[in-house]
């Protein structure tokens, strides 16, 4: 099983890891905010260093599908330094380059667009679904997540289109009725892998509707196969 996740993980992680590892070798002077106070600029920063996602969901796993909770934080790694650095071509910065460029990229958040590429996050989560038994022969159950997940962000003019994989730990409370209709209880921790993918909608400077789509797997059964989908609110600070 723990081969499975793997080969599901790697590539999404690969392709995280290629599309910021360059911010985080080349870099950008700025004085920026100087040089555009001087000439009464508006420097808006959208750098999204830090988010809160709170969405809701479903969840299949064996058997009918389920609602699912879940919270994540995203903080933001690779972020290009902004002092003491060079230029790509190997130049000092000069100045004059440092307004050109502020110029040229300036934006506002859902009207612009930017020139960071890809970006890429930490995401701690915590998730929780149940199921209720109603009848002999069926099962209570619990799942309650903790992870964290690697994420990449492209911005774009309205949206923020995301992927990424993760890995993390599922705290399991099963509930069965055993033959003389009496509840046993059988706790478990699953380690658990996922990949996803999804999209923010910016509906303002500070905050954005998402969608998501994602496949958890587990080492061992039962619901060792979770699909979920989501929907829900960010906050970005």
């Amino acid at each position: 099983m723990k081969s499975r996740l793997i080969k599901w993980l790697a590539l999404p992680v690969l392709a995280i890891s290629v599309g910021f590892a360059p911010q985080a070798i080349f870099a950008q002077t700025d004085d920026y905010d100087d040089l555009y106070e001087e000439d009464q600029y508006d420097v808006e920063e959208t750098d999204d260093n830090l988010s809160l996602g709170i969405g809701i969901g479903l969840v299949k796993p064996d058997g009918d599908g389920e609602i699912y909770y879940s919270a994540a934080l995203r903080f933001r790694i690779g972020k290009r330094d902004r002092h003491d650095e060079e230029m790509h071509d190997g130049r000092k910065a000069e100045p004059g380059d440092d307004y050109n460029r502020r110029h040229n990229t300036r934006h506002r958040r859902g009207r612009g667009g930017s020139n960071d590429g890809i970006r890429g996050y930490l995401e701690p989560e915590i998730g929780y679904w149940s199921r209720t038994a109603d009848d002999p022969g069926e099962v209570n159950e619990e799942d309650l997540y903790f992870g964290l997940n690697l994420i990449g962000v492209v911005p774009t003019h309205n949206a923020d289109f995301f992927f990424g994989a993760g890995f993390g730990l599922h705290s399991t409370d099963t509930q069965v009725f055993d033959d003389n209709g009496n509840l046993v209880d059988e706790s478990d921790t699953r380690l658990g892998g996922n990949v996803q993918f999804g999209v923010d909608i910016n509906m303002g400077d500070n905050w954005a509707l998402y969608g998501l789509g994602r496949l958890d797997l587990l080492e061992d059964r039962p619901n060792d196969r979770q699909s979920k989908v989501q929907v829900g609110i960010r906050f970005k600070f």
